[in-house]
């Protein structure tokens, strides 16, 4: 079998299995009438209701919508400080190992703090608005940018920067020309996994601080025991990860094919 024929028959193995927990659990739920648990139907009715087209209220999915597209646009705000503010210290540090190992404890120190842990400084800095949540996502995001980029440049043959030196490139020149194209396989890895993070670390900084979005609309079906509205909330942000990882591998791919060509050579 070729590797497009092994693909297939993974893919579909996967939703067979993703076929027999869901009816695994509608059975558990409705045999055992778990009040936090609902079955997965009602999962779907409540998803059909609020998160879908309706023609009994035709309202609510519009709302819905709004709600992701707030999230959405926050989350990939904030990733795309973090990929800026990430690539270029990432590339510094790379670049100037002195100045990375006298950096390297305060790093360590400040990403071993959660993102949520600063939400509640943001708020009181910041107040509730789209700045705060711009901040905790960028803090959140920066690290696994900064630290692939940092890898990435130190890894980068040191015969490319001289002849870009002795082709009198000047700084900027070579970070664009030489260093981001090198290190763009690892720095591609630290921004695909950072757009997951922003997506997650931008609901919760929605539902700590009642700030509308995903987050907001989940903490309001939590608060009114809206049980099956919660967990459809809940799949709609997991769907809204998935979305956008797949779309970044589209651009992934597109971006480094170059990479992948001169690879297999």
């Amino acid at each position: 079998m070729n590797a497009r024929t092994v693909r297939s028959l993974s893919y579909a193995a996967a939703v067979v299995v993703l076929i027999a927990l869901l009816l695994l659990w509608q059975w558990y739920a409705v045999t055992n009438r778990i009040f936090f648990l609902p079955a997965p139907s009602a999962i779907g009715e409540a998803l059909w209701k609020q998160w879908l087209p309706s023609a009994a209220d035709g309202s609510r999915w519009l709302t819905g919508l709004a709600a992701i597209g707030q999230t959405f646009a926050s989350a990939m705000a904030g990733w795309g400080i973090a990929g800026v503010v990430g690539i270029v210290a990432g590339a510094i540090l790379g670049r100037w190992r002195t100045l990375a190992d006298l950096a390297d404890i305060p790093l360590l120190l400040v990403r071993s703090v959660p993102a949520v842990a600063v939400i509640p400084i943001c708020i009181v800095i910041f107040g509730l608005g789209l700045e705060m949540k711009l901040i905790v996502v960028s803090f959140g995001c920066i690290w696994p940018v900064l630290l692939n980029t940092v890898q990435g440049v130190g890894a980068i043959n040191p015969v490319q920067l001289d002849v870009a030196r002795l082709s009198r490139l000047g700084l900027v020149a070579r970070f664009v020309r030489v260093m981001v194209p090198a290190a763009s396989p690892k720095i591609f890895a630290g921004l695909r996994v950072s757009m997951s993070m922003a997506i997650v670390v931008t609901v919760g900084a929605e539902m700590f601080a009642g700030a509308g979005g995903l987050g907001g609309m989940v903490l309001n079906a939590s608060a009114t025991y809206d049980l099956p509205g919660l967990w459809a909330g809940l799949l709609i942000v997991a769907l809204c990860g998935l979305a956008a990882n797949y779309l970044f591998l589209l651009v992934e791919r597109a971006s480094l094919h170059w990479h992948t060509r001169r690879r297999t050579q």
